[in-house]
């Protein structure tokens, strides 16, 4: 049912999800779905917990790779990131379709997200402070770099925007140049 609902959600999206046919698929009376989900939401934010571990394998992967310079893991990190936005089929739905993300959040509660949200930023808040400490972040308050980093995900949604020009060529330079302002010292990383 999950697999099936996976390779559903990004084509049809959350409203046009039919249930009877991940039941049909699973074996299992459309009735019987809701012993398992109590509601599509709920089927879709599973889906994103499954997603995470290999999420955070491909994405935060450079923030613990200490042969790395700060700069370099932060920038490889925003890469990563991007392309996570940009290429993994359930997220760019969400990144695609806010109202499918924010009925997402409405089902779960603020709790809900707030824990899962805080699994995802904590890797990335330990990096910045070690950075902070060490005096490689130009910046004092990592969670103001934070936000720029969502921020600078958001921008996802406007790349066929007028004015934005070769996405790929904006996305990159934007990385960049956040990075190098965030992390102008060429200091190996410890």
């Amino acid at each position: 049912m999950l697999a099936e609902a996976r390779a559903l959600i990004p084509v049809l999206g959350l409203r046009k999800l039919p249930i009877e046919r991940l039941t049909a698929r699973a074996g299992i009376s459309k009735g019987a779905f809701y012993g398992f989900f109590d509601s599509k939401e709920a089927l879709y934010a599973e889906i994103l917990v499954r997603e995470g571990p290999g999420i955070a394998e491909r994405v935060l992967t450079p923030l613990h790779d200490r042969s790395l310079r700060a700069h370099d893991a932060f920038a490889t990190f925003l890469h990563r990131l991007m392309a996570e936005y940009e290429t993994n089929p359930v997220f760019k739905r969400l990144i695609e379709h806010p109202d499918e993300l924010a009925a997402v959040q409405r089902r779960l509660g603020p709790e809900h997200i707030a824990a899962k949200t805080e699994l995802g930023f904590k890797p990335l808040l330990a990096f910045l402070t070690h950075a902070r400490d060490r005096g490689d972040l130009a910046h004092d308050d990592v969670e103001a770099v934070l936000g720029a980093v969502v921020g600078l995900t958001h921008l996802i949604l406007h790349k066929s925007a007028p004015g934005m020009g070769d996405w790929p060529a904006t996305r990159d330079l934007l990385i960049d140049l956040v990075a190098r302002g965030l992390f102008p010292a060429t200091k190996d990383a410890e």
